[in-house]
């Protein structure tokens, strides 16, 4: 039997059975047998909890609301991408 691909999006695991991705590559994710995720905002981490909640500090708050790779098919994206093309809002 072939050997299966596993890519491991966003964090890594130890061994030569996976390929760690980064989650904004372009990498084609039909080109694994198995996928595994990281939920979160990509290489963001918050570095706090809040009432049991991640919590980002000031600074990384800003950085995830510009990564333009975590505003894709969002409201914040669909609207980001329109001030650049100059539709009106």
């Amino acid at each position: 039997m072939a050997r299966k691909r596993i890519f491991c999006i966003g964090f890594e695991l130890p061994g030569d059975d996976f390929e760690y991705i980064d989650f904004g590559s372009d990498q084609s994710l039909l080109d694994a047998d198995v996928v595994l995720f990281r939920p979160g905002f990509g290489q963001h981490y918050a570095s706090e909890s809040y009432q049991g909640q991640p919590l980002f500090s000031h600074s990384t708050s800003v950085q995830v609301a510009n990564d333009p790779t975590l505003a894709r098919g969002t409201r914040f994206g669909r609207e980001r991408r329109k001030a650049r093309r100059g539709v009106p809002q």
